[in-house]
């Protein structure tokens, strides 16, 4: 779940370094969501290659790392001091892409992308 950390620094530095100047944000936990995308999409060899520099061994590890990250932020987010019992945060992630006509998505992958675990 790692492995986007060095990716986003790197992309930052890279900008910094080409002279860009505007505000810049980059969600490592993005780039790891748009890479298990990419991965869902990928026939066995490429999927392989996109798995491993996820550091997963599957669709489905991956999948349950990332349920397992939102558990763990959900119950370790709440702050134990707070006297008013409000609960655990709400937490909302969105991700999306743009499709273009001509090259329609596959039902299958729709279907992989969207499954909720």
């Amino acid at each position: 779940m790692n492995s986007c950390v060095p990716l986003a620094g790197n992309l930052l530095l890279k900008n910094i370094q080409n002279g860009f100047t505007k505000n810049l944000l980059l969600s490592p936990l993005s780039l790891n969501a748009i890479a298990a995308m990419v991965a869902a999409g990928c026939s066995r060899p490429s999927q392989e290659r996109v798995l491993s520099f996820l550091g997963s061994k599957s669709l489905d590890n991956l999948k349950s790392e990332y349920s397992g990250l939102m558990s763990n932020i959900a119950t370790s987010s709440c702050d134990q001091r707070d006297t008013r019992n409000v609960g655990n945060p709400k937490i909302s992630f969105a991700n999306g892409f743009w499709v273009n006509k001509r090259f329609p998505l596959k039902p299958s992958y729709c279907q992989r992308v969207s499954e909720k675990r």
